[in-house]
């Protein structure tokens, strides 16, 4: 996480904490004011590293020639390898990018883990971002899992290698950011399973004319239990105040908007309380304003 995504992390982390019993919650954090804030809020079942924990000489090396974004995508591997020597006890780890929210207990997933040692989730890409699968491949990298066996070490360490060689944000032949080396997996290692179900990682790109519902406290899309929702491109604006897509119209529901977007927005807002609480200030972890402002939205709490 960098100081953009502290609060999205808290949200994060509080959402967890919500659906699930036992965890333990790993965050890379990549500058000193990242972990001095989330350190400040001694929440539970959080274990801060510092970047340079994980970094090795290899990494130090092509560091400069990265985007702080790039970087992040780099070390992805190299994180859940670092974990996996350094906690013994783990044997099951799900990366998550910093911008997903859980809305149910993932322990479906988890328990997918008895059968395959590696888990991937599919785009699931709608008619209009098909044209999407060509570039950015056919799995989305913000939701991966690892089991603690030879298959996962494999991958990892394919992936790490990859990665260092190339992981930019461009679009080249068979390449993206540490997207499309994912497609590879399945041909080099046993055990890899796609999860094709869009509650395990629904996202702008896979909604669109989707019917979707709440039933109690799960929210379903098409009949399937939302369990992640990938707030890609979503900018914190003020504590009230985001930018839900930054790319272009969402041209959704007001019922979908109200359904998922606004309970995450709460949980943002929330999370700015707490942060202020801690005695942070807010204003250097919030995004600039676009130009644009495809989708501004205020959140007002239902109760007012």
């Amino acid at each position: 996480a960098t100081r953009e995504y502290v609060i999205k992390a808290v949200a994060q982390y509080q959402s967890i904490k919500r659906h699930s019993s036992s965890f333990m919650f790993f965050v890379c954090c990549m500058d000193e004011d990242t972990y001095r804030i989330l350190n400040r809020l001694g929440l539970k079942e959080v274990v801060l590293i510092r970047v340079n924990e994980i970094e090795d000489k290899e990494l130090i090396k092509i560091k400069p020639e990265r985007s702080t974004a790039e970087y992040c995508w780099t070390l992805k591997p190299q994180l859940l390898l670092y974990i996996f020597k350094s906690y013994s006890h783990v044997d099951r780890l799900l990366y998550i990018d910093t911008d997903i929210f859980l809305f149910a207990d993932p322990q479906p997933l988890y328990d997918l883990f008895d059968k395959y040692s590696v888990l991937l989730t599919h785009h699931n890409f709608t008619r209009e971002f098909n044209y999407l699968y060509k570039g950015k491949g056919k799995f989305n990298a913000g939701v991966i899992g690892f089991k603690r066996d030879e298959n996962s070490f494999g991958c990892l360490s394919f992936w790490r290698m990859e990665c260092l060689s190339w992981c930019y944000d461009a679009i080249v032949p068979n390449k993206f950011a540490d997207q499309k080396y994912l497609e590879e997996f399945s041909m080099r290692f046993k055990g890899v399973y796609t999860i094709n179900g869009i509650g395990f990682n629904a996202a702008i790109w896979n909604i669109r004319g989707k019917l979707i519902g709440r039933n109690k406290d799960d929210v379903w899309i098409d009949n399937k239990k939302l369990i992640f929702y990938h707030f890609s491109s979503l900018l914190i604006l003020s504590e009230d105040e985001y930018d839900l897509w930054k790319w272009d119209r969402l041209k959704l529901k007001d019922s979908t908007i109200d359904i998922i977007y606004h309970t995450y927005a709460e949980a943002i807002y929330n999370s700015v309380a707490l942060l202020k609480k801690s005695g942070t200030d807010i204003g250097g972890l919030l995004a600039q304003r676009t130009k644009t402002g495809f989708n501004y939205y205020r959140y007002i709490p239902k109760n007012k």
